[in-house]
């Protein structure tokens, strides 16, 4: 039976990879003595499937991950499991069973909510020009590296939406829907450094967080679970 499995990354493991976040789910599951199923072949591998994967430095209460197991549990029992055996800052939120959910492959969207702390007070109608000069297409390069270059690419056509939601003189909370996924990604971050860049600013802090990814198309969306 295959599982879909919600999990949040909190700000203790904000900085691991992938591949170690990957490899701390792999050993919870050992750990937790539930029954995987693995690959055929010389080098066997469990059988999980992850979906978009998160920049480094952000927190996320939207991380999926696919599990094919070889024994019948319940959802109930698998969530208690994990989470007693999951380092801090990796929590499971949810499960279920996975009978024709959406492949995690499909997942291109993901909204983030950025809080950002101005070093001094800020004029609020020039946050929200910059937030719209975003939001309308202002090209924004970031540096991309494939296996053979590394190339300026525009991010702007993977920013599908950007607005302020709460302000306080000087710290705004800023909601981003941006691509994720095999067809592009944006990071948000890039977008905060635009917007710093834009303002003349030099210092400021900010916390990111993943809140949700899903798949939409034509207008239409269908979350994960």
């Amino acid at each position: 039976m295959v599982y879909r499995i919600r999990l949040a990354k909190g700000s203790e493991v904000k900085y691991i990879s992938q591949l170690d976040f990957a490899r701390t789910i792999e050993r919870a599951l050992r750990r937790a003595k539930l029954r995987v199923k693995y690959s055929k072949g010389f080098n066997k591998k469990p059988v999980i499937t992850y979906g978009p994967a998160l920049t480094i430095g952000i927190t996320s209460a939207a991380e999926y991950i696919d599990v094919d197991f070889e024994e019948n549990i319940s959802g109930d029992d698998l969530k208690e499991r994990l989470n007693y055996v999951l380092p801090e800052g990796i929590k499971v939120l949810g499960t279920k069973e996975n009978n024709g959910l959406i492949p995690l492959f499909k997942l291109n969207r993901s909204v983030f909510t950025s809080k950002i702390i101005f070093d001094d007070v800020i004029d609020r109608e020039l946050l929200e020009k910059t937030i719209k000069e975003i939001r309308d297409g202002m090209e924004i390069y970031v540096k991309k590296r494939t296996h053979k270059e590394e190339k300026l690419v525009n991010i702007a056509p993977l920013i599908h939406n950007v607005f302020l939601r709460e302000f306080n003189f000087n710290e705004a909370t800023v909601i981003m829907e941006l691509s994720s996924g095999q067809e592009g990604s944006a990071n948000p971050i890039h977008v905060i450094q635009k917007m710093a860049e834009y303002l003349n600013l030099n210092d400021l802090a900010f916390y990111v967080n993943r809140d949700e990814t899903y798949f939409q198309e034509d207008g239409n969306r269908i979350f994960p679970m």
